[in-house]
This record gives structure tokens, C-alpha cells and sequence, in this order.
């Protein structure tokens, strides 16, 4: 590197670091390649300075950045970025623009999101050919929605230009105004600029171009979702009905996507309007006759209009049956629309039937219980589906289509689709039916309980082949199955979920093992007869506990840490303590350091116990320096949880007593309520269940029980009573919870009480004692 060079980087990066690096070279006389800077400093030298062939390596690697490194390539890179490519000749900002393409994908900063579009409006005007119009035009498109303008400067400025190209006599600047004017309408708070902007597209609508006219119509959606619906209905409905009926079938088929998006924006705020009333049905009308008789040709000899009308149909569907959904009263018209469905789900093109099964759960849920049995069938034709988008597509919203058809005579061929779509060749296709899992469940167990068993008996069993496939996927089935298993019969849970997670704990990674663990402690909670549960743990232990392979042994460790924040103690103790001991013997020194880690938390509890004491001292004399560390002020630590202990603890009987005045309140409020309609209502509410006698006297005696524990509760002294409004000495006892989980740690060196500060409990493991001291005494 020259002094040229060196003093052009101290320019462009004066941070001290790579100052530092560049003037240890400088002084010394050194030159070194760049190599040698950081990957960082590196892609912003080569932007600044990089040669034609550099720069397009640069802007490659920045996009490899943007996904793995977001934070620094979107914050800095990209507006150095944004600064420098607009002195680049033409062919490089192309390639600028295919990258930031993939930065606009993201989530980016508005100050960033703003820079990028001034940059895009510069290099437009400056370079006005097909190529840079096509490439910063979509930039544009992806980004204008979402900024937003402080001032009217910018707004003008873009105005402006826009007027301009739509004007222009060259046909490329008319059609990039086109694309435009639509993603910039959001960006528009005046009601004269908005007016002025709409006359100019519709002028664009009726342009000589066949293109321009294209790009406008597919731009007018934008236009339409944010302008107010009777303007739309005198100043666009003409122009959209006129697409409509057009010749060229693309332009039929954008103003069925303008349809769609009025529908999407304007029918809850005007579903009474003309144009969903009159105008909609009777375009949807229109829509089905032909959607039926094309979808029932074959798909491979129609014409390219045909199936360019029949695709967009299908895409839009759903939405414009909603917007339709007034004429649905008639049986006849419902079976029309339900059979053109089917036939579209049913054709031999591919792409019609992705389309469709996008639509199952919206069209399913408008057509009603009516059409739910050719529905569900719909639904299990289309998971055998030939196409692997198409079952991608379904197992996206196969949960909600479950939900909207789940009955009696539909429950069978729901149940195929969801094994089809679970144990299907594809792994996409898995992957996207395990993401909603859990809610799959949650519908499925609605029904009748032996028939659950049943049917949930056969979806687990199919589950079994998916754990043995690769990392990712048994990690996503782990966590839905943790979150579904509170929904699953007990008898299910053990027979089938609990054997699933061993059997993959056995042939996955640490990270996954750790997460099935905790699912394993969540399925040992949820086994509610004690013998069972006693029977279950005693198998886990011989072969995890006692197992020959040390993994196995710290799998038990990482099942017993998150059993700590779901069990109550008494639980914890019976099923975990006695094999925590054993294992605080282990020969291998990572077991006995995770054991002795969790001693701080056991200590509030049995700390008075001979055997925690054994445990305590034999680490204290342990041959691993890293276990000796870990039990160092084992007293303080224990006495910091004791604290939170004792304040989690009070705190939770304060809410407790809280929750059950106000209950008590509302109970008392309806019984004696001084409107006897209300009062009998609630009565005879009562009377109306179906219980024992017995039951309703103690429903009935409850409520007495509830003004008993009311009229306590305002006799009690003020430590003890449950405040209405947070008191000062509740304030402070919170307060001394949050300052013991933010404590620093003092240094690994200190030893002994004296001198040293008060160790920190960790804020995460503060949070997780607090968590299972209050789902402890929940389940208590």
C-alpha cells in the first residue's frame, strides 16, 4: 500500500482502528496488502477504489454479507455504497442494483430504506435506457412502500420527475412512470398531489403503447388500495371495467388483480358500497362460467390466453369470492362457485392447482359447512398432488383448513391429508406441515376423545420417520411437539410423543438433544397418574442416568435443567435429586461441573440435608479446577436465592390473593345484583348445568367461600394483604428481585467472603427460578 493509498483510507475509515493499522505501515515504511485489513474496511477500500473488475467481486461478497453479516452491511456498507455508485458507469450500477435488490428483501432501517430510494431517482435520471429503468425500477417498487417522506421536498421532487416521463415521447420513460406511480401513491399525503398523480395514470391506462398500458394497469392496484372507495367507483371502476372486457387477455388478467386488491383493502370499510353489492358479483359471476369451462379442458392444447386467464383466476379467487360473498345466500350460485373450485383443483395444470390450494383454508371457511365435505376431499386430493409446490402450498395452511372443515363425516379425509402431507417424500413439504404442528393438534383433539386416540395414535407413529432425518427438521419437531403435548391425551403422550423424543435423542446433535430434553420434561409433567409418571422416569433414568455414554448422562442433566422450570420442588425432588447425587460422583468431569452448577439452586431447599452437604464438600476437594470453581461461595449464591425465593414466593401470594378478591368481586356483583332479570339469568345459568347436587352446592358454597376470603382479606394487616394498587413496600420488594439478577460478578480470582462483591445469579436464570417457583405452585 503507497502513502497515496494509506492517506486515502485514513479519509475514507477514521475509525481508530483502522487508523491504527494504516499508520503502523505508514511509519514504518511498511507496504502491506490489503488483504491484511479486516473484511470490512476491505469492501468499503474496494467500493471507493476498486477497479471495474474488483468492484463486481466487492458487491458479490457484500451480498453474502447481507445474510450472514446484517447488522454492519446494511448500517454501513450500504450507504457508503449508496454514496459512491453514482460517479460508477452504467454496467457497474447495474450490477449495484441487483444487490441492494436483495438488501430491500430485508429488514431495513428507514433512514437506510429513504438513501437507497434518492439514489435509485438519481441514477434513473441520469442514465434514462430499458436496462437501468428495468433494474432500479424494481428496486423502487420493493422499497416505496415503505418510506416515508419527513418533508414535501422529496415528494416534489419525485412528482415532478414522474410528470415528466409520463409525458415523455420515449416509450421506456413512460413505462417506468407507470411502474412507479403506483408504489409512490402510499408515500402521498396531499389530496391535490393524489388527484394530480391519478389523472396521470389513467391517461397512462389509455396510452398507444400496448406496454405502457400493461405496466399501468399492473401498477393501478396500488392506486386503488389507497384512494378513497367512491372516487374509485366514479373516477376508476370505468376504466377497470373496460380492462376487463378488453380483447388482450393480459389485460383482463390485471384488472382481476386490481379487483382483488380493492377487495383486500376497501371491503370491511364499505362492504355495503355498489361496488361490492353490484359491481364484484357480477365480475365474479362472469369469472366462474369461464373459470369452468376452461379448467375443464385439457390444460396442455389451450391457448396461452386461455391458461394466462385460468392461472390469474385461481390466484385471485378467494379474494374475489369474499368480496362476492353477498350472492352465496343462494344455494344455487354456492354450488356453482364450490364446483368451479373443484374443477380448478382438479385440472392437469400445475400451476392453477398451486394456486388453489393456496385458497383451500379462505374458500373453505366462506363456502360454509354446506360444502365442507367436497371441500375436504378437495383437501385430500390435492396432498397426493402430483406437483410438489402444490403440497408445499397446502401444508402452509393445512391447519386452518382443518380448522374451517373439521366435522364428523370431513374428519377422515382431513386425517389422510395430514399423514400424506407429514410422511411425504419431499422434505420442504414435511417441514412446512411440522411448522404448525402444534395448532394441527390443538384442532384434531376437539373431536371425541377415543376417536383422538385413535387418530393421534396413527400421526405419531408416521412422525417416527422424520426423526431420523436431519437436524434442522428434528429440531422443529421438538419444539411443536413441547408445545403441543398439554393437548394431547396422557395415553398418547406416553405410548407415542415420549418414545419419538428418545428415540431422536439418540441420533441427533448436542443443541437438538438439549431442546428434545426439555420436550421430554414436558411430556414426564404431563403424565398425571403418579405410578405411570414413577414407572416412565425409572426406565429414563436406567438408560440415560446409568447409561454407558456419557452424552447420555448429560442429556439427563440438561432434562433435569429444564424440568427445574416447569416442576414444583416436591416434583423436582422426588424425580431428579437422588440421581443428581449419583451423578456428582461421575467419573467424567463435565458431569460433576454441571452438577455442581445446579447446586445454588437446590441449596434454598436442601440445603440443610446431609446429602447436599456430602455433594458440597466432595466438589470443594474435587481433581477439576473448573468444578472447584464452580461451588466457591456456595453459601452466598445459596443465600441470593434464598432471597428471591422468599420475595418470588411472596409475590406470588400477593397475585394469588389478588386473582381470587377479584373473582370473588364479580361472583358476589352477579349474585346480588339488583336487576332480577340479571340475577335469575345467572340462576338459572347455574341450575342449567348438568352436575350432581352435590356439585352445585359446591359451586354454590364457593361463593360464600369467596366473600369469606374478601371479608379476610380486608382484615388482614397491610403485610399481608393483597394491595389494590402497587404500595410502596411492593415496589421496593420488586425492585430488590431485579437488583439481585442484575449483580455483576466479581473477577474469577476473588476468593472467600471478604472484599468481594455479591455474585450475580445471571438475569436468565433469575428468570427461569421465578418461572418455576410460580408454575410450581400452580401445579402444588
Amino acid at each position: 500500500m503507497t502513502d497515496s493509498e494509506s492517506s486515502r483510507l485514513l479519509q475514507i475509515f477514521p475509525n481508530e482502528e483502522n487508523k491504527a493499522i494504516v499508520m503502523s505501515g505508514a511509519l514504518n515504511g511498511v507496504r502491506f496488502s490489503l488483504d491484511y485489513l479486516p473484511k470490512f474496511t476491505r469492501i468499503l477500500w474496494f467500493i471507493k477504489n476498486g477497479s471495474e473488475f474488483q468492484i463486481p467481486a466487492t458487491l458479490s461478497e457484500l451480498s453474502h454479507m447481507v445474510h450472514h453479516e446484517y447488522n454492519e452491511a446494511i448500517t454501513e456498507i450500504v450507504p457508503f455504497l449508496c454514496d459512491e455508485l453514482t460517479k460508477w458507469p452504467e454496467e457497474l450500477q447495474l450490477l449495484a442494483a441487483e444487490t441492494l435488490v436483495e438488501v430491500a428483501d430485508q429488514t431495513v432501517p428507514k433512514k437506510v430504506l429513504k438513501l437507497m430510494c434518492n439514489t435509485a431517482f438519481k441514477v434513473v435520471w441520469k442514465n434514462r435506457t430499458i436496462q437501468t429503468f428495468e433494474a432500479w425500477g424494481e428496486l423502487l417498487v420493493l422499497m416505496l412502500p415503505n418510506v416515508e417522506w419527513k418533508t414535501d421536498g422529496h415528494v416534489k421532487k419525485i412528482e415532478s420527475m414522474l410528470t415528466e416521463y409520463s409525458a415523455s415521447k420515449q416509450e421506456v420513460c413512460r413505462k417506468f412512470a407507470a411502474r412507479i406511480l403506483g408504489p409512490f401513491f402510499p408515500c402521498i399525503s396531499s389530496s391535490e398531489t393524489q388527484v394530480h398523480l391519478l389523472n396521470q395514470a389513467l391517461a397512462l391506462i389509455d396510452d398507444v403503447d400496448v406496454d405502457v398500458r400493461g405496466m399501468m394497469a399492473e401498477s393501478l392496484g396500488h392506486i386503488c388500495a389507497n384512494f378513497d372507495i367512491a372516487q374509485i367507483e366514479k373516477e376508476v371502476w370505468p376504466k377497470l371495467e373496460a380492462m376487463f372486457t378488453d380483447p388482450d387477455a393480459r389485460f383482463q388478467a390485471a384488472s382481476l388483480r386490481v379487483f382483488a386488491r380493492i377487495v383486500d383493502a376497501k371491503y370491511f370499510g364499505y362492504p355495503s358500497n355498489r361496488v361490492f353489492t353490484e359491481a364484484i358479483p357480477s365480475i365474479f359471476r362472469e369469472v366462474c362460467d369461464y373459470a369452468l369451462k376452461a379448467a375443464a379442458k385439457d390444460q396442455r392444447i389451450v391457448d396461452d390466453d386461455t391458461y394466462l386467464l385460468l392461472e390469474i383466476i385461481s390466484e385471485v379467487f378467494g379474494q374475489l369470492l369474499h368480496g362476492a360473498s353477498l350472492i352465496l345466500h343462494d344455494t344455487e350460485v354456492k354450488t356453482h362457485v364450490l364446483h368451479t373450485f373443484v374443477t380448478m383443483a382438479s385440472c392437469n395444470g400445475p400451476i392453477v392447482r398451486r394456486h388453489c390450494s393456496l385458497n383451500v383454508p379462505g374458500v373453505a371457511k366462506i363456502l360454509g359447512a354446506q360444502c365442507s365435505m367436497s371441500m375436504a376431499k378437495v383437501v385430500r386430493n390435492l396432498s397426493e398432488d402430483t406437483d410438489p409446490e402444490t403440497r408445499w402450498n397446502l401444508a402452509a395452511g393445512i391447519h386452518e383448513s382443518c380448522r374451517a372443515l373439521r366435522s364428523d363425516e370431513c374428519i377422515d379425509f382431513l386425517y389422510k391429508a395430514v399423514e400424506n402431507l407429514l410422511h411425504d417424500e419431499n422434505p420442504l413439504v414435511r417441514i412446512n406441515a411440522m411448522k404448525n404442528l402444534s395448532n394441527l393438534i390443538a384442532v384434531l383433539t376437539k373431536e371425541k376423545e377415543h376417536v383422538a386416540l385413535e387418530r393421534l395414535a396413527s400421526v405419531f407413529n408416521d412422525l417416527s420417520s422424520l426423526a431420523k432425518t436431519n437436524w434442522r427438521t428434528q429440531e422443529l419437531l421438538t419444539y411443536q411437539l413441547e408445545y403441543s403435548v398439554h393437548l394431547v391425551p396422557p395415553d398418547i403422550v406416553k405410548c407415542h410423543i415420549l418414545p419419538l423424543l428418545l428415540a431422536m435423542g439418540e441420533e441427533s446433535t448436542q443443541a437438538v438433544r438439549k431442546s428434545i430434553m426439555s420436550a421430554v420434561a414436558e411430556c414426564l409433567l404431563y403424565i398425571p397418574i403418579m405410578e405411570e409418571r414413577k414407572d416412565v422416569m425409572e426406565t429414563f433414568i436406567m438408560k440415560w442416568a446409568y447409561g454407558g455414554v456419557y452424552w447420555r448422562r448429560i442429556a439427563f442433566i440438561d432434562c433435569a435443567c429444564a424440568a427445574w422450570g416447569k416442576f414444583s420442588f416436591d416434583l423436582f425432588q422426588s424425580l431428579f435429586v437422588p440421581t443428581l447425587y449419583h451423578l456428582a460422583n461421575d467419573d467424567v468431569a463435565n458431569i460433576r461441573h454441571r452438577v455442581a452448577n445446579m447446586l445454588p439452586r437446590l441449596g434454598p431447599f436442601l440445603r440443610d440435608t446431609e446429602d447436599f452437604k456430602q455433594v458440597a464438600d466432595d466438589f470443594r476437594c474435587d481433581p477439576d479446577d473448573e468444578v472447584v470453581r464452580a461451588v466457591e461461595d456456595l453459601s452466598i449464591k445459596i443465600e441470593e436465592q434464598t432471597e428471591i425465593v422468599f420475595l418470588c414466593r411472596r409475590e406470588y401470594v400477593y397475585r394469588k390473593k389478588d386473582e381470587n378478591r377479584r373473582e370473588s368481586q364479580a361472583i358476589q356483583e352477579q349474585i346480588e345484583c339488583p336487576i332480577p332479570e340479571k340475577r335469575a339469568s345467572v340462576v338459572c345459568s347455574l341450575n342449567a348445568v348438568t352436575l350432581p347436587s352435590s356439585s352445585k352446592n359446591e359451586i354454590m358454597s364457593s361463593v360464600h367461600v369467596g366473600r369469606r376470603i374478601v371479608k379476610n382479606m380486608s382484615s388482614c394487616s397491610d403485610t399481608e394483604s393483597p394491595p389494590s394498587a402497587p404500595n410502596s413496600e411492593r415496589q421496593t420488594m420488586l425492585r430488590r428481585i431485579l437488583s439481585l439478577g442484575r449483580r455483576t460478578q466479581p473477577s474469577s480470582g476473588s476468593t472467600g467472603r471478604g472484599g468481594s462483591s455479591a455474585r450475580s445469579v445471571g438475569f436468565k436464570a433469575f428468570r427461569q427460578l421465578l418461572s418455576s417457583i410460580t408454575v410450581g405452585f400452580n401445579r402444588n
